[in-house]
C-alpha cells in the first residue's frame, strides 16, 4: 500500500505467488509524476489496484483547450488522512487502511476519493489451486 500514491496497492501475493502484474518501473515516487502526453507510463508500476481518473482517464487528449495527459493525477497524488485499523472480528482478525485522496485545482472540480482496503484473517488461510 503506497500513502503517497492515493492507497495504491503496488504488490499482492499470495502463498509466493504475485497477484499482479508489476511493471519495469517498480515503485516510483510521485514527485516524478509527469503529467503531458503518455509520460506517466513512466511511473506506472502496475501493481493490485492503481488508481486512474478521477477528473480524466484514458488516452492524453484536449478537453476545452486544456491538455489532459493519459489517466490523470490522482494516483500521484499522497492519501489523507490516512489510519490503519486492527482487530478481531470474531474468529478473524482484520487488518486494514483508510484515507481520503483529493483531486482539486483552484476555480476547477474538487473530488475526494474514500478508499478502504480490509484483510482478513480467513481469507489468508485459506487455499489457491491453480492448474
Amino acid at each position: 500500500m503506497l500513502a503517497d500514491r492515493a492507497l495504491d496497492v503496488s504488490a499482492a501475493e499470495h502463498n509466493g505467488r504475485s497477484l499482479c502484474w508489476r511493471s519495469c518501473t517498480g515503485d516510483t515516487a510521485p514527485e516524478f509524476y509527469q503529467p503531458e502526453g503518455i509520460e506517466w507510463l513512466h511511473g506506472f508500476f502496475g501493481g493490485l489496484i492503481c488508481t486512474c481518473g478521477l477528473t480524466h482517464f484514458g488516452a492524453p487528449c484536449v478537453d476545452e483547450g486544456a491538455p489532459l495527459g493519459i489517466h490523470g493525477r490522482i494516483s500521484n497524488t499522497p492519501a489523507q488522512e490516512v489510519r490503519t485499523i486492527s482487530g478481531w472480528k470474531g474468529d478473524d482478525y482484520v487488518v486494514g487502511v483508510r484515507g481520503k485522496v483529493m483531486e482539486c485545482s483552484v476555480f476547477g472540480p474538487c473530488l475526494r476519493l474514500s478508499r478502504s482496503i480490509f484483510a482478513s484473517s480467513a481469507r489468508a488461510n485459506s487455499t489457491c489451486t491453480t492448474k
